[in-house]
């Protein structure tokens, strides 16, 4: 009779098991580690560099020699992500792009504002040859930005 009641109890345990068995196969994925202040320097320079080398190359600038260096927000003017600045007739140009420790945001949406402001540059000094002036820079930057998402909005879908 013993053996009766513990067949059930069996069957039971061996159910639970099972379904233990499934449902750790079922978990939600980990979410990925942000790497340190400390290691996010480094990793975002690597990362900048390399994807300055692919727009570069895209937007046909390889004849200019471009350096891009990660900077302080209090070395940016206000609500800037980052800046260019180039010399035509040596065709060298330097971005400076905002340091990856003063984004509020999880590192890889940091890294993908920071080569949105790497395209969002050389877009600028594609444009460098083209008339400026005060009036037009509210429309050029509106134009750079929205040409700068499409871009990379089509490299992402790849």
């Amino acid at each position: 009779m013993g053996s009766r009641l513990f067949r059930p109890l069996r069957l039971c345990l061996s159910f639970l098991i099972l379904l233990g068995m499934f449902a750790g196969g079922c978990l939600a994925p980990e979410t990925p580690r942000q790497p340190s202040l400390r290691e996010r320097g480094p990793l975002a320079d690597k990362y900048i560099r390399e994807r300055l080398a692919v727009w570069q190359r895209r937007l046909n600038l390889q004849d200019w020699n471009i350096s891009v260096v990660t900077t302080r927000a209090s070395e940016l003017r206000r609500r800037t992500m980052g800046n260019i600045r180039w010399d035509a007739d040596k065709k060298t140009a330097s971005i400076r792009v905002l340091d990856a420790s003063d984004y509020p945001m999880p590192f890889p949406v940091a890294l993908q504002d920071m080569e949105f402001t790497i395209v969002h540059e050389l877009i600028h000094l594609e444009l460098a040859s083209m008339p400026r002036s005060e009036a037009s820079r509210r429309e050029e930057e509106f134009a750079v930005n929205h040409i700068a998402g499409a871009l990379l909005q089509l490299d992402r879908k790849d």
